[in-house]
């Protein structure tokens, strides 16, 4: 096994507009990472469109990652383009909210679709995540948590996969205006 540094970062802005039932989404991301001693640097705008059906089930559609990133040391890298569709539903009980999804991805980078599971508890400000995903030989779960304080949420997960590339560890902020 190899060891080596990397990190990624990634800020992203964005608007959502709702009219009646549907709900409208634009974002822009700036994405750096790093692999050793080199860099790169990008852009991408994110575009989604959601529709609220009846029994509290949605669907809805995204592209992302619309942009280029800068040379990292003798190529540029791609970001990988997401086409994604997916339906979920919600489930209230006294103070719980769950809500439960499935998704199917496009990716310019795999050669294959990929299917999301996952599922979303919230009880007051805390809130639990945990997902799966499958593609071609490639098998991922993940969990994390996720806590918000006034405007404020800050989450944070794992996630466990089939390629044997470590334990990524995610940590999210966010601040809502």
């Amino acid at each position: 096994m190899a060891q080596f540094s990397s990190f990624g970062l990634a800020l992203d802005a964005g608007i959502s507009i709702t009219r009646s039932n549907q709900r409208y989404g634009f974002s822009i991301a700036y994405v750096h990472f790093g692999l050793y001693t080199y860099e790169s640097k990008g852009l991408g705008l994110n575009y989604g469109y959601s529709l609220d059906l009846s029994n509290n089930i949605r669907i809805g559609a995204v592209l992302q990652n619309i942009g280029k990133m800068t040379k990292l040391q003798n190529e540029v890298p791609a970001l990988p383009q997401r086409a994604m569709v997916g339906v979920s539903k919600q489930f209230t009980f006294n103070q719980f909210k769950n809500t439960i999804y499935t998704s199917f991805e496009r990716n310019s980078l795999a050669p294959n679709i990929k299917l999301h599971l996952g599922n979303h508890l919230r009880w007051n400000r805390f809130n639990l995540y945990s997902g799966f995903s499958s593609s071609n030989d490639v098998l991922e779960t993940s969990i994390g948590f996720g806590l918000y304080v006034n405007r404020f949420e800050v989450k944070y997960g794992i996630r466990i996969g089939s390629q044997n590339i470590g334990i990524p560890q995610i940590i999210s902020i966010g601040f809502l205006l």
